[in-house]
């Protein structure tokens, strides 16, 4: 007998190597000024609330180069993964960056208010933090929360209850937005930079009774 198993309604995650970027822009990234548990401060945005500072980033002129390369990767994820179509236009809507020394962390968090996320690694040295996303207990791939059989420890993807990426530097991963995910506490030396963004659709979207225009 043969068995086809179908993995119905899967959730894409898209991870590649999108390259290094210039030692100029690296070492404009290194010299930022970073607040604990905040953005990059790149000071020139000394007219807002420090907390709203720092959410701009890929559009420096340090980054530009970078925020066309990210623009290529998300459009292949829109367009070719997610099936879109050619009219909606995905726009860059905030980016900023993390640095993380030892002992630190990022919460357990999704990105609100967008559509499409991602994280770029402009340096992270070799054993750095992974970046864990986690099942949300509302999704419902095989066994609902509240009535959830013990496994074997076979984990794939009908079973696992998380995911691990182990960052490189130059790497990119790029998620729906509403994926959970979390960067546990760092038990290394050297620093650990990210850059994370999001974009959100721009067009005509749907038809009918439930089109809309953004």
């Amino acid at each position: 007998m043969t068995y086809n198993v179908i993995p119905l309604f899967s959730t894409p995650l898209l991870h590649t190597h999108l390259g290094k970027i210039d030692p100029e822009s690296l070492d404009w990234i290194f010299n930022l000024e970073y607040i604990y548990q905040g953005a990059g401060l790149y000071g020139n945005e000394e007219h807002l609330p420090l907390e709203e500072r720092g959410f701009n980033v890929l559009n420096q002129p340090q980054l530009l180069n970078l925020q066309r390369r990210i623009k290529t990767a998300v459009d292949y994820f829109a367009y070719n993964v997610l099936d879109v179509v050619n009219d909606v236009d995905f726009e860059l809507t905030t980016s900023w960056i993390n640095k993380i020394n030892e002992n630190d962390y990022v919460k357990l968090h999704n990105h609100a208010n967008s559509v499409i996320s991602g994280v770029y690694y402009p340096y992270v040295y070799p054993g750095a933090s992974s970046l864990k996303f986690i099942k949300n207990k509302q999704h419902l791939n095989s066994f609902s929360e509240h009535v959830r059989p013990e496994t074997k420890g076979n984990w794939n993807q009908f079973t696992t209850q998380s995911w691990i990426i182990t960052p490189k530097t130059g790497d990119i991963v790029i998620f729906p937005s509403h994926l959970e995910h979390e960067v546990p506490v760092s038990e290394d030396k050297n620093d650990r930079y990210s850059l994370a963004f999001n974009y959100f659709p721009r067009g005509k979207l749907g038809m009918n009774s439930v089109r809309n225009y953004i």
